[in-house]
């Protein structure tokens, strides 16, 4: 069997047992190493119910990984690992529509049914708590949802999990009359510019969707919430593999073993959601291409899940028949995110900029944008450039001159 170029790495991001990998595994104890010091309920906990130690039913190493911790008053919290080197084909999936429930998804609830009436937890006076990490993430929800005992469950916490296709809500919602219930216990927790947890659509409610500010050390700005820290990733591009530091589980993670700052949502996060948005307008088998080309890049070659194979070359190669569809998505997706960061007028700049470089993917996007902000002015512009430190207007024949040319420009009478 072909190894992927995870198998490459290890779970820092780095080659395994490469001096950056054993630095950054150091760090990552200490962060364990403080958390469990400073929280007596987690030092008192004990670790059970290991799925790699269950028989061959549970024991997919490349799949599901879980366990549980139970505190000293016998109650349960059920952790699922985040995506194997082998369940890339299975995030995709998950938001294609094509199926429902995915591999996984079940497979990771039937571990908690198991567990459940192995240990007679639905018939003692416990809470259980389910979360993960990115497809861990996205299990603790699925199970929340769908598990027969999904009423023991009194708290999800998903961190960078990724939502559903909208034809399993829609089945979800119509199988359970208990819902909207059960989302209520749902909570995500989210770096600022992870880019995995807005794929799909969200079941967790928007006021219990938390991002926090990225502090794992990395070589490029990770927040890229300003222009120089985009100059800065631009210029140091050849290590731009390191953005994948953005969905680590402990990106958030202070080394006393705390979430950092609480802040909104990242402008690299808010474009992936658009993006996203855009593609889960599609009918399920044009989204096919799409969902699986993006996933199997960063799956590898050629790797199992439960004996079959979930990435291929041919997944590669449907990402070239569907490069155009994504350029437009990309392009519509910037646009609704440079709105929503930074207000209509700057919408409107970026669409023209972009009409100019590319007229065959952004006169449509442009036409569109003008014809919904009929009411900015080119005062409103001016006001906007001056903010950003490009522009002055001294006197008023400069100012005129100003609003002729930007007019002129932007193709629009104000």
């Amino acid at each position: 069997m072909k190894l992927g170029r995870r198998d490459r790495k290890s779970s820092t991001g780095f080659e395994e047992g490469s001096m950056e990998d054993y630095k950054e595994r150091q760090r990552q104890y200490r962060i364990i190493k403080n958390a469990v010091k400073n929280n007596e309920r987690l030092a008192n906990m004990t670790i059970g119910n290991q799925s790699w130690n269950m028989g061959d039913e549970f024991n997919d190493r490349k799949g599901l990984n879980a366990c549980t911790f139970e505190d000293e008053n016998g109650n349960i919290i059920v952790v699922y690992r985040g995506t194997g080197s082998g369940e890339w084909g299975d995030n995709a999936e998950g938001v294609i529509g094509l199926n429902i429930e995915t591999i996984q998804q079940v497979q990771g609830m039937k571990y908690f049914d198991y567990i459940v009436e192995k240990n007679e937890y639905h018939k003692k006076n416990l809470e259980i708590t389910v979360t993960g990490h990115s497809k861990g993430g996205n299990k603790a929800q699925y199970i929340t949802i769908n598990s027969k005992y999904r009423d023991l469950i009194k708290y999800c916490f998903s961190f960078d999990g990724q939502g559903f296709s909208p034809e399993a809500v829609k089945i979800f919602k119509y199988r359970f009359d208990d819902y909207d219930e059960s989302v209520k216990k749902i909570y995500g927790f989210n770096g600022e510019n992870d880019f995995v947890n807005p794929f799909g659509m969200y079941v967790i409610p928007k006021e219990k969707r938390f991002y926090f500010n990225i502090v794992i050390p990395s070589e490029i700005p990770l927040n890229m919430d300003s222009r120089g820290d985009v100059l800065k990733f631009l210029k140091n591009i050849k290590n731009a593999w390191q953005i994948m530091k953005l969905h680590l589980p402990d990106s958030c993670l202070t080394e006393d073993g705390d979430f950092s700052e609480q802040v909104e949502q990242g402008s690299l996060s808010l474009f992936v959601e658009n993006l996203s948005e855009e593609a889960l307008r599609l009918e399920p088998l044009e989204r096919d291409a799409i969902f699986r080309s993006i996933m199997s890049f960063v799956q590898g070659d050629d790797e199992t899940v439960s004996g079959e194979i979930v990435a291929s070359f041919s997944d590669k190669f449907a990402a070239l028949m569907s490069l155009s569809t994504l350029a437009d998505f990309a392009g519509k997706a910037l646009l609704d995110t440079t709105r929503e960061k930074k207000g209509i007028v700057a919408e409107l700049l970026a669409a023209r900029a972009l009409a100019g470089i590319c007229p065959k993917l952004f006169e449509d996007d442009l036409e569109r944008i003008k014809s919904r902000n009929t009411k900015v002015t080119i005062s409103d512009v001016l006001e906007f450039l001056k903010k950003l430190g490009g522009l002055t207007t001294g006197s008023y024949k400069d100012y005129e001159k100003n609003m002729t040319g930007y007019s002129n420009w932007l193709n629009i009478n104000f």
